[in-house]
């Protein structure tokens, strides 16, 4: 009797296997497997980031046009003469 049995397990289940699965039929969901973004994404702005901000304060420090601590005397105004 057991091999009649086991017989037409087989044979229900290979008839199931063609056909959708039923209304009451329990889905398994599917383990979702979250994408995880590159490390490069992230590292490469910061150092980029880091870069600029290194440039910025290693800069060699110019200084504008020198102004000269000399005073240099004017020559007087002549003011006209009323007429």
């Amino acid at each position: 009797m057991s091999v009649i049995l086991d017989a037409l397990r087989k044979s229900e289940a290979e008839r199931q296997r063609g056909r959708a699965p039923g209304l009451f039929v329990e889905q398994v969901p599917l383990p979702s497997r979250r994408r995880r973004r590159p490390a490069w994404i992230f590292v490469l702005p910061a150092l980029l980031a880091a870069g600029i901000v290194a440039g910025w304060f290693l800069r060699p420090q110019t200084k504008g046009p020198t102004v000269s601590a000399v005073a240099v005397d004017a020559p007087p105004a002549t003011v006209p003469a009323p007429a």
